[in-house]
C-alpha cells in the first residue's frame, strides 16, 4: 500500500475552494446578509497535501477566525507543533488586527490581503492593508528595555518573539511572517 492521501490525513484538504463554499453570504436576515465574509482558497499544490498556498482577505475582526482555522488546520497537517503552531497563530493574528485597526481605522470597505505558503520545512505568510504604513522601527523604539511596559508596540513585539523572521516593506503597511521548522537531527533550518 502507498502513503495515505491528503483526503485521508487531512481533513483541511477537503474544504475546496474556499470555507464559504464559494458562494457569499446566503438567504438570510439583512444582517447576515451585510456580513462580509473572508475570501479563502486553500490550495494543496501536491497529491500528498503537504504544500498549501492561498489567499485570503478579511475586512473586519469577525472575519479573523475563519481565516486562521484554515491555516492552523494545515500548519497541522505539516506535523507544526502545538507550540510552533500557537506562536504562528498569535503571530498572525496581531498582524491582522493591526491591519483592521491601525491599517484600515476598522474600515470594513477596506481588505486585509493574506497571503501564505506552508509546507514541512515552514510558512511564509504576508499580511498587507491599503493604509498608508507606518514606522516599526519608531513604534519598536519606544519599548526600551529599562522603561516601564506600555501596550504600544507589544504586538509587534509578540510576532518577534514567535517567528524567525518579520519583515515589513518600505511603506510599511505589509508584514512578511517567516517561521522556519526545527527539523528532527539538525539545529534549525537558516
Amino acid at each position: 500500500m502507498g502513503e495515505p492521501s491528503a483526503e485521508e490525513t487531512c481533513p483541511a484538504s477537503n474544504r475546496g475552494p474556499s470555507r464559504t463554499g464559494g458562494r457569499g453570504p446566503g438567504p438570510g436576515t439583512k444582517e447576515e446578509n451585510d456580513k462580509t465574509e473572508p475570501s479563502l482558497t486553500p490550495a494543496p499544490l501536491t497529491a500528498s497535501g503537504k504544500v498549501w498556498a492561498g489567499t485570503a482577505t478579511v475586512r473586519t475582526l469577525g472575519d479573523i477566525e475563519l481565516v486562521l482555522d484554515i491555516l492552523l488546520d494545515a500548519l497541522q497537517c505539516n506535523g507544526f507543533s502545538r507550540q510552533e503552531i500557537a506562536g504562528i497563530q498569535l503571530s498572525l493574528t496581531e498582524a491582522i488586527i493591526n491591519a483592521v485597526k491601525h491599517g484600515h481605522r476598522y474600515d470594513a470597505s477596506k481588505q486585509v490581503r493574506i497571503r501564505y505558503l506552508i509546507n514541512s520545512l515552514g510558512l511564509l505568510a504576508q499580511v498587507e492593508d491599503e493604509g498608508a504604513g507606518f514606522r516599526p522601527d519608531w513604534v519598536l523604539g519606544l519599548q526600551q528595555p529599562d522603561s516601564p511596559p506600555c501596550d504600544r508596540g507589544q504586538g509587534l513585539l509578540l510576532m518577534h518573539q514567535h517567528m524567525t523572521e518579520v519583515r515589513y516593506n518600505g511603506v510599511g503597511n505589509c508584514v512578511t511572517l517567516v517561521k522556519h521548522r526545527v527539523c528532527p537531527g539538525s539545529q534549525t533550518l537558516e
